[in-house]
C-alpha cells in the first residue's frame, strides 16, 4: 500500500493505482500474477491493444514478494458517465461487449462491467482497468448484472425519458437499480423484447426466487449468444430526433452569417497566435468553435445540454477528430466530488489545469441569466493557467435583449468598462476586436503571473 494511492481505486483487490512524481502506476498483486501471466501471454492483450481496445502498459519491475509494477498510458482527462452524451455511453458499453467476447476465445472473462473502467482517449473508449479479467468458466457471466445496471438501463432510461438524466449516474454510482429502471421507463418500452428479456424477468424470477443461476451451466456458446443479443439491442439504440433550445444554434440563431463568419476569423486568428495547450471550451454548444482549434493538445468542449453535446461527440467521430472530448457539463453546476468521502469522482474543476480557456457567447448568459456578476465570472475564468479567449456582448444586443426581456436588469453592473475591469484584476489584454456586423468584441487574454 502506499499513501499516493489514488481515492478512487480500492474496489479491486488484485491491484490499485497510484502517482508518483506525477506519474501513474498500477501495482498488481501477486495473487492475480497467473491470470496477469495469461492475459499477456495468450495473444489476448496483443489483440486488445492492436485494436485500441485497451490501455497499453509497460512493466517497470517485480518485487520480492512477487507484486508487479506496470504504468499504463495516461488519460489526457478522467471524464465520468454522469457528463457523457448518450453515445459516449453507448460505445463504452459496445466496447466493454467487444472485450469480453474476443477475452472469451483466450479463456478469460470479465469479472466486472463498471462503466468506470472505460475512459476516452482520442476520440474513442478505451477500457483502462488492466486486472479487471479473470479465468474463464462455464458458469453464467458474473459482470451480466453489473452490466445491466452501469450500461443498459442507463441508455433505455436516456432513450425512452431523456438523455438530460445522465445524471442520474451522480445518484446512482454503481449503476441504475432495475427496480426503479422499471419504475422510470414509460409503458410503451413494455413491448420492447430486450426490456422484457433483460429487466421485467429477471426481476420477476428474483421476486419469485425460481432461478439459482450460480448452479447453472453456462457454456461458451450460450455465453457467446448473450453478448452478441445484447451488442444488438445496444447497437440498434437511437434517441429520437428532438430540438432542445440550443441543439440548432448556428443554424437558425445566428441570423447574419457575416457576423459569424468575422468572429470565426478573428478567433482563429486569436487561437493561431498562441500555444493553446489544454484547452477547456465552455457553454460549447455543439463544438462549433472547438473545431477551429487545430493546434491544441486536447479541447474539452463542454456544454449543459445533453443533445448539443451528443451531436458534437457523434460530428467529431464521424469526421475522426481525436483531439475533442465533448462533455455535459454546466458551468453553474460542474460535476462535484461522490463516491467514498466525495473523493471517489473527482470534482469536474479539479482533475487538470487548463491552459486555455474559451467562453464564446457565454457571459451574458451567466450575468442576465443566473445573476452571477462579472467579478465572480473573472474569478473563476481565472483557472486559465495561460490564455481566456472570451466574447462580450453589450446590453444593446438582441439577444442580450431576448433574455432580459420582462426582467429588471438597472442593478446589474454590466458594461465594458466594468468586464474591462473586472478581468484585469487576472488577466491583461493582449488583442481586442470588434466583430463586425455587430456591437459585439472578442478578447484575447493572457493571464497575469
Amino acid at each position: 500500500m502506499t499513501n499516493n494511492q489514488l481515492p478512487s481505486s480500492f474496489r479491486d483487490p488484485a491491484s490499485f493505482v497510484y502517482i508518483e512524481e506525477n506519474k501513474i502506476f498500477r501495482k498488481i498483486r501477486s495473487e492475480y500474477k497467473n491470470e496477469m501471466k495469461h492475459l499477456m501471454h495468450s495473444g489476448l492483450y496483443d489483440e486488445l491493444i492492436d485494436k485500441k481496445y485497451l490501455i497499453k502498459h509497460t512493466l517497470l519491475k517485480e518485487e520480492l514478494n512477487n507484486d508487479l509494477v506496470i504504468q499504463p498510458e495516461e488519460i489526457e482527462f478522467i471524464s465520468y458517465p454522469y457528463e457523457w452524451s448518450f453515445e459516449q455511453i453507448k460505445d463504452a458499453a459496445l466496447l466493454t461487449l467487444k472485450i469480453q467476447n474476443i477475452a472469451i476465445n483466450y479463456n478469460m472473462s470479465l469479472k466486472d462491467a463498471s462503466i468506470y473502467n472505460v475512459q476516452f482517449k482520442e476520440g474513442k473508449p478505451i477500457f483502462i482497468d488492466t486486472t479487471s479479467f479473470e479465468f474463464y468458466n462455464e458458469k453464467p457471466w458474473k459482470a451480466y448484472y453489473q452490466f445491466c445496471k452501469h450500461f443498459l438501463y442507463p441508455l433505455w432510461v436516456l432513450k425512452y425519458n431523456s438523455p438530460a438524466l445522465q445524471g442520474l449516474y451522480l445518484a446512482w454510482l454503481d449503476g441504475l437499480d432495475p427496480q426503479l429502471t422499471k419504475n422510470v421507463l414509460p409503458f410503451k418500452s413494455y413491448f420492447n423484447l430486450a426490456v422484457l428479456l433483460h429487466l421485467h424477468l429477471p426481476l420477476s424470477f428474483k421476486s419469485s426466487k425460481k432461478v439459482n443461476e450460480e448452479s447453472k451451466l453456462f457454456t461458451k456458446s450460450k455465453l457467446k449468444n448473450l453478448l452478441k443479443h445484447l451488442f444488438t439491442t445496444i447497437d440498434k439504440l437511437k434517441l429520437p430526433q428532438q430540438l432542445s433550445t440550443w441543439n440548432k444554434y448556428y443554424d437558425k440563431n445566428i441570423t447574419n452569417p457575416s457576423y459569424l463568419e468575422a468572429k470565426e476569423n478573428i478567433f482563429v486568428d486569436y487561437i493561431s497566435s498562441i500555444k493553446p495547450g489544454v484547452v477547456l471550451d465552455l457553454g460549447a454548444n455543439d463544438g462549433h468553435f472547438s473545431k477551429l482549434v487545430k493546434n491544441a493538445n486536447i479541447i474539452i468542449s463542454t456544454d449543459f445540454d445533453a443533445y448539443v453535446v451528443n451531436e458534437n461527440y457523434k460530428n467529431n467521430k464521424n469526421e475522426n477528430r481525436t483531439n475533442i472530448l465533448p462533455l455535459i457539463i454546466d458551468v453553474c453546476n460542474p460535476s462535484p466530488g461522490i463516491g467514498w468521502n466525495n473523493e471517489e469522482r473527482m470534482i469536474f474543476f479539479g482533475r487538470k489545469e487548463f491552459d486555455t480557456v474559451i467562453a464564446i457567447a457565454l457571459i451574458h448568459h451567466l450575468v442576465f441569466t443566473y445573476n452571477i456578476t462579472l467579478e465572480m465570472i473573472a474569478k473563476k475564468f481565472s483557472i486559465a493557467k495561460k490564455f481566456l479567449v472570451i466574447e462580450f456582448i453589450p446590453t444593446s444586443d438582441e439577444k442580450v435583449i431576448q433574455i432580459t426581456k420582462n426582467k429588471n436588469i438597472e442593478h446589474i453592473n454590466y458594461s465594458e468598462e466594468i468586464f474591462e475591469t473586472s478581468f484585469s484584476s487576472f488577466f491583461k489584454i493582449i488583442k481586442k476586436q470588434n466583430i463586425s456586423h455587430s456591437e459585439r468584441i472578442l478578447y484575447l487574454y493572457e493571464r497575469k503571473d
